[in-house]
């Protein structure tokens, strides 16, 4: 919905002249030279959390990438 979620509000909202929100956060780690890890994420509001949380899964946590996918999520709107 228009002026709803994250920024929500008139000048955020859906119009002429206006640009869409977009979170897209397609991301690839890359260690020594090589590619380790590619994430990315639908989801609208909830795509900024989950792509951190896939990396510091991945990170911390050594998850591969099936258990990262099946972790719970901790969403965070504004």
């Amino acid at each position: 919905r228009p002026g709803s979620g994250p920024g929500g509000g008139p000048a955020n909202g859906g119009g002429p002249k206006h640009r869409p929100l977009s979170s897209m956060a397609p991301t690839i780690g890359v260690k020594e030279g090589k590619t380790w890890l590619v994430t990315g994420s639908p989801g609208g509001s909830r795509i900024i959390t989950t792509v951190l949380q896939m990396v510091v899964n991945s990170i911390d946590f050594g998850m591969n990438v099936a258990a990262e996918t099946n972790a719970p999520r901790f969403p965070q709107q504004w």
